[in-house]
C-alpha cells in the first residue's frame, strides 16, 4: 500500500512507467493519423514533484510553448498536459491545414480549433488505452489551449490546483516527429488515490 509520495518504490514507478509506454504507443497511431508523419514517443521520465516545479518541467521558463490542458476525471483524477514548443506547432499548422502560418502569433480561430482538436484526439488516445488496461473509468474535459511562456502557461494550472495536488507524481512522455517536424512532452499528472488505482491495476497483471 502506498501512504504517501515518498513512499513510492521502485516496482511502483516501473509499473507507471509501463502504463505511460502502452498509452503513448496507442497516441502515436492517432498523432501520425492527423499529420500525416511518423512519431515517435516514449516515456522518459516518472518522478515525483511539488507542484509549484510545473512550471520548471520543460526547462527554460521564458521559452515560448503551446499548451494544451485536459483534467482527467472519474476513477482517475488528475491533470494530463500536452506541452509543444512553437516551431512545432507552425510545422504542424501548415502542413495540416495546408497554409502558410509565419509564427504563433499569426494564428487565428481556425488554427486554434485544429491544436485543440489535436490535443482531444492525442488525450483520448492516450487515455482510451490506460482505460483498457486498467479497466478503471477515465474520462477527460475540453482541452483548454494557450500560447505563452512556460513558466507562465504552466504556473496557472500549478496555482489553480495546488489544494487538489500537492505533490504529484509526473509521467513526462517525450514526442517526436520525423526531421524535427514536432517536438513536445506528455505530463501525466495524478492524485494519490489515483496513483494507487493505477498501480494497484497494474500490478494485478504482473
Amino acid at each position: 500500500m502506498i501512504d504517501a509520495y515518498k513512499d513510492i518504490s521502485t516496482e511502483s514507478l516501473d509499473c507507471l512507467r509501463e502504463a505511460g509506454n502502452i498509452a503513448a504507443a496507442n497516441a502515436v497511431t492517432a498523432l501520425s493519423q492527423v499529420i500525416n508523419a511518423r512519431v515517435h514517443m516514449e516515456v522518459v521520465n516518472v518522478k515525483v514533484r511539488d507542484i509549484g516545479e510545473l512550471e520548471t518541467v520543460f526547462g527554460d521558463p521564458e521559452s515560448y510553448v503551446a499548451v494544451n490542458l485536459i483534467e482527467i476525471i472519474q476513477d482517475v483524477r488528475g491533470l494530463l498536459l500536452l506541452v509543444f514548443d512553437i516551431d512545432s506547432v507552425v510545422q504542424v499548422i501548415n502542413q495540416v491545414m495546408g497554409i502558410t502560418v509565419e509564427d504563433v502569433f499569426s494564428i487565428g480561430e481556425m488554427e486554434r480549433s485544429l491544436l485543440s482538436e489535436v490535443g482531444n484526439i492525442l488525450a483520448g488516445s492516450y487515455l482510451n488505452a490506460l482505460t483498457t488496461l486498467t479497466s478503471l473509468d477515465i474520462n477527460q474535459t475540453p482541452p483548454r489551449t494557450a500560447f505563452d511562456m512556460a513558466g507562465a502557461v504552466l504556473s496557472l494550472p500549478a496555482i489553480a490546483y495546488s489544494e487538489d495536488y500537492e505533490n504529484l507524481v509526473l509521467v513526462e512522455t517525450s514526442v517526436r516527429g520525423n526531421e524535427d517536424l514536432i517536438k513536445g512532452r506528455y505530463v501525466f499528472v495524478v492524485d494519490d488515490s489515483s496513483l494507487r488505482r493505477i498501480i494497484g491495476a497494474m500490478e494485478s497483471l504482473l
